[in-house]
């Protein structure tokens, strides 16, 4: 079973986070089976390391990582990876 983590990259206003909460009731209101996680760069919970944790907790061991960025800042450009140590699995 795979599961899905959307990623942003959180705010200190916590209506901030209301599109992601949607969108997540969005995807799950689509594929119900599928287990799907929020997570937030900074400022704000779940980090990615403990939604990361949460679905492992559930037996799942395929995680794909979906970056939410509505702007082109540092982070994004210089990739939301490397900053939690991970490595984008290659397409090819």
């Amino acid at each position: 079973m795979k599961a899905i983590i959307f990623f942003g990259h959180g705010a200190r206003d916590l209506r901030w986070r209301e599109p992601f909460d949607r969108l997540v009731t969005l995807w799950c209101d689509q594929y119900p089976k599928t287990p799907v996680e929020l997570a937030f760069l900074e400022l704000m919970q779940p980090s990615l390391s403990d939604a990361i944790k949460k679905i492992v907790l559930k037996g799942v061991k395929d995680i794909v990582v979906i970056p939410v960025f509505f702007g082109q800042g540092s982070h994004l450009r210089n990739g939301p990876y490397r900053t939690h140590g991970l490595h984008p699995v290659p397409t090819t």
